[in-house]
């Protein structure tokens, strides 16, 4: 994976869930082998050359994650999406796979919050890169737009605007080393690195939203056209305001954390 020559996706089933109680794959050892009994299960739709497959199951009464090479199963088949641009998804058929002990991840109370940490420092990381675009497009537009002779960035309220998206552009790629130094630490506790997780989240994906909102504003009636690509970064933005757990949500944890909200 680090080296590029693997893609990996999730697979889950209905109802999706990470609870052992009731997660419908199970595995179960069979001498040096994992023998995985596959329940009717959807994943993202990636090339079974490279493809990997993270399967939660439960395994002896606990949760892990197997790691399924999608060129080992059988009968897949793909699902139609609405949009050009989607990856799309596949359906995997009720079936059952082998794979070694090494193919899974050690069986632990804190996978889940594990994985979720990591997919929020992609999440935030991933918002610096497209906000870090947004920016330079906007600043850009500014400096070539023309109005009453000169250009719109020299205006003192379109220049405001600009310094403030420049100082959370700044601030999030700031933010994401802080989170990417306390993953590689994990010197604290779980709920400590949980929280640092959900702060950054949080901040990144509001700066972004925020800064989607002042380049359509700087840009005008430009900004919603598709050559401009606001309009798709409205949308990304969007979407990063509840990836992977709803904004709202991280925020009612860190609260909980204060002791200022009960756990309802």
């Amino acid at each position: 994976l680090a080296a590029g020559k693997s893609s990996v996706c999730f697979g889950y089933a209905e109802p999706f869930t990470m609870k052992t109680e009731s997660l419908s794959t199970i595995a179960s050892r069979n001498e040096n082998e994992i023998q995985i009994f596959i329940r009717p299960t959807y994943c993202e739709n990636k090339p079974d050359r490279t493809g990997l497959l993270f399967l939660p199951v439960d395994l002896n009464g606990r949760t892990t994650l197997a790691i399924v090479p999608l060129k080992v199963l059988k009968e897949t088949q793909p699902v139609k999406m609405i949009g050009r641009n989607l990856p799309g998804q596949r359906f995997v058929p009720e079936q059952v796979v082998s794979c070694m002990q090494d193919d899974l991840f050690t069986p632990h109370e804190a996978l889940l919050p594990c994985i979720l940490n990591s997919l929020k420092f992609f999440n935030v990381m991933s918002i610096a890169g497209n906000m870090k675009t947004v920016v330079e497009k906007t600043i850009q537009y500014a400096k070539q737009r023309e109005q009453f002779g000169q250009p719109i960035g020299k205006f003192q309220a379109i220049a405001h605007m600009l310094v403030d998206m420049k100082i959370d552009l700044d601030s999030t790629i700031l933010y994401g080393h802080w989170l990417a130094w306390h993953l590689d630490q994990r010197d604290g506790n779980a709920a400590e690195l949980t929280r640092e997780a959900n702060l950054a989240n949080i901040f990144a994906s509001t700066a972004y939203a925020n800064a989607v909102n002042t380049s359509i504003q700087v840009m005008g009636g430009y900004g919603y056209m598709k050559e401009s690509h606001m309009e798709r970064y409205a949308r990304d933005a969007r979407m990063t305001c509840f990836f992977p757990e709803e904004g709202y949500a991280q925020k009612m944890a860190v609260a909980r954390q204060f002791n200022m909200v009960s756990m309802v």
